[in-house]
């Protein structure tokens, strides 16, 4: 008998450049309510234990330079943030919400 564990959306797919999909962690540990843009309890942790995996998986030679990828996984993070958050949104009309969402990615 066949049993579903688990499903795969591939809604959003796509060949992006590695680091810059990493929006994700931020839209899935957050959340953009009336009061601006909040983290999900736990945060730190998460996110923490996205990237101790993330470094747990790499190739020694690109774990020796750690502390250096760090920084460019980080700013190909941000570009992700405002490319796929102003993707999606009309540029005619930013809303209040649209920047809560990004200072809250950019900021946190």
């Amino acid at each position: 008998m066949w049993k579903v564990t688990g499903i795969i959306d591939w809604g959003e797919s796509a060949w992006k450049p590695s680091g810059v999909v990493l929006y994700g962690l931020d839209t899935f540990l957050g959340n953009t309510g009336s009061e601006g843009f909040s983290t999900v309890v736990g945060y730190e942790r998460l996110r923490g234990q996205f990237f101790e995996t993330l470094w747990g998986n790499m190739p020694p030679t690109m774990v020796s330079r750690q502390g250096e990828l760090e920084n460019v996984i980080r700013l190909a993070e941000i570009v992700g943030v405002l490319y796929r958050h102003l993707e999606w949104v009309d540029r005619n009309a930013i809303s209040q919400t649209d920047l809560q969402y990004l200072e809250g990615c950019l900021i946190v």
